[in-house]
């Protein structure tokens, strides 16, 4: 389907983003990535065109019967400035996050200032639109996120699991609880669209641009909106947990190391002129030298809520990992360091990096010797001259760097997991103040 700016005899609203000296102003438009929601799509094209909003729809490869309910809808009359574009030039589907670059590109070129993003699925009512833009306005440099109330109970175990994986990795990339990543309903401001470049093609698009709009300085600002989940039968969902799910995990973990590396991250430059009229955002984590150590904060931690406790949990993770790092005693420095740069409490990760006294210790690296020599060499070491508690820590990295390094790698991550997969169970026993963990945090909390 090609691209097509289609407006009825009645329109009321322009494409021009400008106002009648030129001047950029707060225009809005709104963004509706589909692929293959032709049962649901019509009523949300219909509601849309109620909010008196541009509309966007792209197409992204769909084979359901889209293509022809988009071309009958766009030969309608509209009071409202439509657009119809596809995401590929060959038609075929290329996932959501270049769908909505597509769209971005579009209201670029239509000189609007902000792009609403609106799933087609039904799961999300168009008419919450007008609340996230309201904040949108006030604070036009300002992200605004929606966050699903109801986003933990009948949700897909997977797209659970999946909202965890990215509210732990957010929480490390960027110090922020985000208890919702992946709501489609959003405003993205395009001057901080247009700065931010992300790599996601798919579904971490979402959690991408959010950890890159921390990273350039952006206020992130969460808006509570209702979700309704369609019967399991009539539900159409894209995500795909054994492809998904490992990217996802791949990306918080590129992002995670990118994060723990000392150069500062590139800010959006200033804008010109007054500013926001407000500055507001979701709060980031900031500790104390007392908070960071204290075992009474690391309790209130604990007890907060099961998000936090998943947090934790990965304190213990990392410090895990960091005892299978080939470095002798600098591992405990490089704990201390993961710890502040990534804004957790630093008694878990210390208890971690005990694995690396004995009798655990020597085992751990022995294990990641034969494992990295395995996958290096295909072949099993020879521990008369390789074993690290006969020849030395450092005699031995220094005859097998390469192999012990890569060992190290799987061998930390899979005692991160288990240490992770322990601690929750375990956490879940204390009682906690705020349930699930996945309730709202009001903007300026």
């Amino acid at each position: 389907m090609g691209r097509g700016d289609m407006a009825g005899p009645g329109a009321t609203t322009s494409w021009d983003g400008n106002d009648s000296d030129g001047h950029a102003v707060f225009s809005p438009v709104v963004v509706a990535p589909t692929y293959n929601n032709v049962g649901t799509l019509p009523d949300v094209l219909r509601r849309l065109e109620a909010l008196d909003l541009p509309i966007i729809v792209v197409n992204d490869g769909s084979t359901d019967g889209t293509a022809d309910a988009l071309s009958a809808w766009a030969a309608e009359q509209h009071t409202v400035p439509v657009a119809v574009v596809s995401s590929s030039p060959d038609g075929r589907n290329k996932g959501k996050a270049v769908a909505l670059q597509v769209g971005f590109r579009e209201a670029v070129l239509r000189g609007r200032s902000h792009v609403v993003t609106m799933d087609t699925d039904g799961q999300l009512a168009p008419e919450q639109i007008p609340g996230l833009l309201d904040v949108a306005r006030s604070a036009p440099e300002a992200f605004v996120v929606g966050t699903r109330r109801n986003n933990t109970d009948p949700a897909p175990r997977s797209n659970r699991f999946a909202w965890w994986l990215c509210t732990l990795g957010i929480w490390l990339e960027t110090g922020l609880r985000i208890p919702d990543s992946q709501c489609g309903l959003r405003v993205y401001p395009l001057r901080m669209v247009e700065h931010i470049k992300c790599e996601s093609r798919r579904f971490g698009f979402e959690s991408e641009i959010i950890v890159r709009a921390a990273w350039a300085g952006c206020d992130i600002v969460e808006i509570p909106v209702e979700c309704y989940y369609l019967p399991e039968e009539s539900r159409v969902s894209h995500f795909r947990p054994l492809i998904d799910g490992p990217a996802s995990f791949l990306l918080h973990a590129g992002l995670t190391i990118r994060h723990l590396l000392p150069w500062p991250h590139v800010k959006l430059p200033p804008r010109g002129g007054d500013g926001p009229a407000v500055r507001i955002g979701a709060r980031r984590a900031r500790r104390s030298f007392s908070e960071w150590v204290s075992p009474t904060s690391l309790w209130r931690e604990v007890s907060q809520d099961h998000v936090q406790q998943l947090i934790v949990a990965a304190s213990f993770g990392i410090g895990t990992y960091m005892a299978s790092v080939p470095l002798g005693g600098f591992q405990v420095l490089l704990g201390i360091y993961a710890s502040r740069r990534l804004k957790v409490h630093l008694l878990p990760v210390l208890v971690g990096l005990l694995l690396v006294v004995p009798p655990v210790g020597p085992w751990l690296a022995k294990a990641a010797i034969a494992l990295g020599h395995v996958v290096c060499y295909w072949s099993w070491p020879d521990f008369r001259v390789l074993d690290p508690a006969v020849a030395g820590h450092w005699a031995t990295l220094a005859r097998v760097p390469g192999s012990w390094f890569v060992g190290a790698t799987i061998v930390g991550f899979i005692t991160n997991w288990i240490t992770i997969g322990l601690m929750v169970p375990l956490f879940r026993l204390i009682p906690v103040r705020g349930g699930s963990g996945l309730a709202l945090q009001e903007p300026g909390d």
